[in-house]
């Protein structure tokens, strides 16, 4: 069966299609107790594409792998946000968003008693572009990834591409935070355009 792109199914019937994508990220939803509820899955085509499954559905599905010679689909797709356009987002959308920045400012691991009496660990740091700047909180398990890549990152200034975050708004004093949620990647000091060029400029700016 031919397969459709991915902007093509907005005009086809739903039922017995077959799509060509790179799966980026996969992540169980599920309830309280525990019980799986669904499924969702990032996939990249020529652009990123989220979706979300009923785990009764998904068992209805069928997938298999692709020789990698016969897959011309990139590995990694972003929609970089600007720094300073993320306030402005913030007023209009809801979505998750891609950034990149030089990380600075990163602070000591916080820990925390949640409503739940349960205790939590955070970590905020701050990422800029060298014009603008931004807040960042990771939460958990994902506070601890995020140093562990930080201490192996060899290069300086170390750079992060932050996929699928999260904007929030502090009501009291206005600051405007990224962090993580489960469909969240992040990539230090990555083969990437975007990353390049911003360490172009850093060096610039420096003098290096």
């Amino acid at each position: 069966m031919e397969s459709l792109f991915l902007m093509e199914l907005e005009n086809e019937p739903c039922t017995d299609r077959v799509i060509r994508v790179r799966l980026a990220w996969k992540w169980l939803e599920t309830e309280d107790d525990g019980s799986v509820v669904g499924l969702n899955l990032i996939l990249n085509e020529q652009s990123m594409f989220r979706s979300w499954f009923a785990f009764s559905t998904h068992n209805y599905f069928r997938c298999f792998a692709v020789m990698e010679q016969w897959c011309s689909i990139p590995e990694e797709i972003f929609g970089f946000f600007n720094l300073k356009n993320i306030p402005a987002a913030l007023e209009q959308d809801s979505n998750l968003i891609d950034v990149v920045g030089i990380i600075e400012d990163v602070k000591y691991p916080q820990i925390i008693s949640n409503r739940k009496n349960n205790q939590q660990i955070y970590r905020d740091f701050v990422i800029t572009d060298l014009v603008e700047s931004v807040k960042v909180r990771f939460w958990d398990q994902f506070a601890l990834h995020f140093d562990n890549l930080l201490n192996e990152a060899s290069v300086r200034p170390v750079i992060i591409i932050i996929s699928s975050c999260k904007m929030n708004r502090n009501n009291y004093n206005g600051v405007t935070t990224l962090t993580n949620m489960p469909a969240t990647i992040i990539s230090m000091n990555g083969n990437c355009s975007r990353v390049d060029d911003l360490r172009q400029r850093f060096w610039e700016v420096n003098g290096l």
